[in-house]
Order: C-alpha cells, then sequence, then structure tokens
C-alpha cells in the first residue's frame, strides 16, 4: 500500500499553487491593476510607500513613518490614504488605536 501525503504537505502544496496563480494573476493584470488604482486615487508615491511596507502585519505607527518618509508627505496625508486604502480592501486592518496594525491584501499589488 502505498502512503498518503501529510495533510501538512498538501496544504503546503495547496499555498505553493495558490501563490502561482497570484503571481500569474498579477502579471497578466498589471496593467488593470495599474488602472484600478488611478481610478481610485491611490496610484501614487504614499500608495506605494504603504504597500512596499504592509507585505506582512505592521504596526501602524511604523508604517506611517516609513510611507511619510518614503513619499515626502505628511503623516496625516499618509493616514488619509491609509482609511482609503483600508476602504478599498487594498489593507487589512487588526486592532485598535495603539495597537492596531496593517498588511497589504494584495489587491493592488
Amino acid at each position: 500500500m502505498s502512503e498518503q501525503p501529510s495533510q501538512d504537505r498538501l496544504l503546503e502544496k495547496l499555498g505553493m499553487q495558490l501563490a502561482r496563480i497570484e503571481r500569474l494573476l498579477a502579471i497578466g493584470f498589471a496593467a488593470d491593476i495599474e488602472g484600478a488604482r488611478e481610478r481610485a486615487g491611490v496610484g501614487d508615491e504614499v500608495t506605494a510607500g504603504v504597500l512596499a511596507n504592509a507585505s506582512g502585519w505592521i504596526s501602524a505607527g511604523e508604517l506611517k513613518r516609513v510611507a511619510a518618509e518614503r513619499s515626502g508627505q505628511s503623516e496625516r496625508t499618509v493616514i488619509r490614504r491609509l482609511n482609503r486604502l483600508v476602504e478599498l480592501g487594498a489593507l487589512e486592518q487588526r486592532g485598535k488605536t495603539s495597537s492596531t496594525e496593517y498588511r497589504s491584501s494584495g489587491l493592488l499589488g
């Protein structure tokens, strides 16, 4: 009798396949994604700074600071953009007040 792959191995394989599909879709729809950024009014340096630093969970304070430095904009501008990106579903938010964290949902790249 042959051994069936463990559930962990199957989940790992599924995760790798989903990541590959995600990369292919990002490549195939790059122009559409950029157009969606522009139409939503988030295709600028502030958004680039936010998304570049939110691939994993990052504290709100750190993200605001880094995105403001990268874009040359004020933290207040970054806060408005964070709110807009959460509203659009491009950023996930967890926690409240001083423990708030963000990460990119991958929706806008």
